[in-house]
């Protein structure tokens, strides 16, 4: 029974982090800022910049939680 509540606690965190994945978004671009930078070349926003470093920050998360699931469920079936 530990092992599974283990198992299901890591899988409630890949749920909860794979929510706060979907809500890390830029904002939307404004009519204002389209007429603002209507000629300006196309270059990486410190927006972006962020977003990425949050999705990056997310994902490794998620990987850590899904290395734990393995180990638990290799030590469930007893593998070395």
């Amino acid at each position: 029974m530990y092992y599974t509540e283990q198992i299901l606690e890591q899988e409630g965190i890949i749920q909860r982090l794979g929510s706060e994945l979907k809500q890390v978004r830029l904002p939307a671009r404004t009519i204002n800022w389209q007429h603002n930078n209507i000629g300006s070349q196309p270059r990486i926003t410190q927006r972006v910049l962020v977003a990425r470093k949050q999705r990056k920050q997310i994902n490794s998360k998620v990987s850590v939680a899904k290395t734990k699931i393995m180990s638990l469920r290799e030590s469930i079936l007893g593998v070395a």
